[in-house]
């Protein structure tokens, strides 16, 4: 025991410092924007990303990212909180805020960020897209819609935005409109597994299931590890009577579903705290398990930036090269 220990608890006590048990620092996930201090008006107006920040901002910008590389966004968030104590409003951290917010699945805070990003610099409305997945993700399709389509406005070749558009529009129900959407996503980016799930979903829907059988298998080959789409492809096919094909992609949706609750529940507690080597090795053998190898390595990856020493993360990382 530190010699010193005994003298130090005995003054701090005699001062009256740990007359009771210390309470813990608020958690920033026990806070909301709504304490966020208002800078005086335009103090941002002339602020741009390709702008240098200033340098009493750097610091906190520097710990943000350093954080969210390694996985922290607790942290991120954190630093980002302290920066815009000292520099109210500052644009960039009110952004990065609404981005980790929203992967925090706080949406509703989320919103909150990129609305007051937008208030104060209103000529970056095309980083905003994600304020639209907030309002989405809270079944505010009205609000999803409009925002999609002025986000599209300035950026018609995202196919991020033309996919939420069309969800919003399938929510709203306006399924051709929606197919419109999902297709040119499709056109976009060939691979958006999620875009080919909801256009063979519509189509089912739409009573075309020889057209949706098509779009499901195109969506399975571009995602075979998503539970969905196995469900999908098992309806569709008992539609069509060819039900030992459909018996069997129901008997794999059951096996991925199981799977992708384990894997929630995991990367739900990783969220919170990165900082797990148990969890995960754990969330590596669900993957590995499944054949899932492409995310299996991803899960290393970020393993080995919260424990860059990990000898058991290299092996296994080195095993499945």
């Amino acid at each position: 025991m530190n010699p010193w220990a005994p003298r130090v608890l005995c003054a701090l006590m005699a001062a009256g410092a740990l007359t009771h048990a210390q309470t813990p620092m608020p958690s920033v996930l026990d806070r909301s924007p709504a304490e966020w201090t208002t800078a005086e008006p335009e103090r941002w107006k002339d602020w741009d990303v390709s702008v240098q920040p200033p340098a009493i901002v750097r610091p906190y910008l520097l710990r943000a990212i350093e954080a969210y590389r390694r996985g922290d966004r607790p942290a991120a968030l954190a630093a980002l909180y302290e920066l815009l104590d000292i520099a109210p409003d500052y644009p960039s951290a009110l952004h990065q805020a609404g981005v980790l917010y929203f992967q925090l699945r706080r949406y509703g805070d989320s919103i909150a960020a990129f609305e007051r990003y937008l208030g104060v610099a209103p000529h970056r409305l095309g980083d905003t897209r994600m304020l639209a997945h907030g309002y989405y993700s809270l079944g505010r399709y009205d609000e999803a819609e409009v925002h999609y389509k002025k986000v599209l406005a300035i950026h018609p070749k995202s196919a991020e935005a033309h996919h939420g558009l069309g969800l919003s529009l399938m929510r709203l129900g306006e399924p051709q409109a929606a197919l419109e959407e999902l297709r040119r996503t499709l056109g976009l980016d060939s691979r958006h597994a999620s875009a080919a799930t909801w256009v063979a979903q519509i189509l089912f829907d739409e009573e075309r299931s020889e057209e949706a059988l098509k779009a499901a298998e195109r969506a399975r080959d571009l995602g075979p590890f998503a539970p969905r789409v196995w469900f999908l492809l098992s309806q569709i096919l008992y539609d069509l009577e060819r039900d030992e094909a459909a018996g069997a992609a129901k008997a794999r949706f059951d096996d991925l579903s199981r799977l992708d609750q384990a894997v929630r529940a995991i990367e739900s507690r990783l969220l919170l705290d990165p900082d797990q080597p148990a969890l995960y090795r754990q969330l590596c053998e669900l993957h590995r398990s499944s054949g899932h190898l492409v995310a299996a390595r991803r899960v290393l990856g970020r393993w080995l930036k919260i424990d860059p020493g990990s000898q058991v993360a290299a092996k296994l990382l080195l095993e499945l090269r």
